[in-house]
């Protein structure tokens, strides 16, 4: 028999956004900008694949796109979409390794990727 209470789990994911956010521009992450870590997509990765569904990653002229296609080779119609700066961040700590990528936009589940989008750093 296992018991595992919920008030012990450990968040650690939080945890490593704490240390982040902690060391701030000393990390490599300047600014008031929204930053996906490796981990999270290396999380949807697997769960989209699981799914039956392509990931792809595609670089223009935006930056780096990362699409779950509903459709294999169609990137009009996504699951989910993100736009990335192409300068992928290494953040200085020194008590883990990753990639963090600084968010540019958003494409949602709904919207043809070429027609709309959420532009994170210019809300208006």
């Amino acid at each position: 028999m296992i018991y595992n209470p919920k008030e012990l789990q450990m968040n650690t994911a939080f945890s490593k956004a704490f240390i982040l956010e902690s060391g701030g521009s000393q990390s490599g992450l300047p600014g008031n900008f929204m930053y996906i870590d490796k981990s999270v997509i290396d999380a949807i990765d697997e769960y989209s694949k699981d799914k039956g569904y392509h990931p792809a990653w595609i670089e223009n002229e935006n930056g780096l796109n990362y699409f779950v296609p509903y459709r294999r080779g169609d990137f009009s119609n996504v699951v989910l979409g993100f736009c990335f700066d192409k300068n992928i961040i290494h953040p200085k700590n020194e008590k883990y390794n990753t990639q963090t990528y600084k968010l540019l936009r958003y494409y949602p589940w709904d919207e043809k990727t070429d027609e709309f989008f959420f532009d994170v750093n210019n809300p208006y």
